[in-house]
């Protein structure tokens, strides 16, 4: 699964994308935002998971917030996604098609000025 940033390039930026991922990789990710969604677990880096590859340093950290944020940008190329239980589980829900196979994409979150996309081609 490769992880960028996208500062520019397109309308829709900033956004933190997901993308060229086999169906392995997006069923890990799926079971980590479900024990976000239980509270099992309150951050899971997605750079240190099985298989992701990051472009130009950028980090992700999905976190159990106590409030809904959206992505946050910490400091150069470092990423916070801070959402609470109930968000986690949407977001949980929206990753199913992808652990199915699906070859679309989607917005995975929209909450703050830089949105978070997963999409098996890389286009958006």
């Amino acid at each position: 699964m490769k992880l960028d940033y996208l500062h520019d390039g397109s309308a829709d930026c900033p956004i933190l994308r997901l993308s060229e991922f086999p169906q392995s990789e997006v069923t890990s990710l799926g079971d980590q935002t479900v024990k976000l969604c239980a509270g099992t677990l309150d951050h899971v880096t997605v750079n240190s998971m099985p298989g992701v590859v990051t472009v130009h340093g950028a980090v992700l950290t999905l976190v159990l917030a106590a409030a809904d944020e959206g992505v946050v940008r910490l400091d150069s190329g470092q990423f916070e996604c801070r959402l609470t239980p109930g968000q986690w589980c949407h977001v949980a829900d929206l990753l199913e098609p992808f652990c199915a196979g699906s070859t679309g994409s989607q917005w995975l979150d929209e909450t703050s000025n830089i949105s978070l996309l997963i999409t098996k081609s890389g286009m958006f």
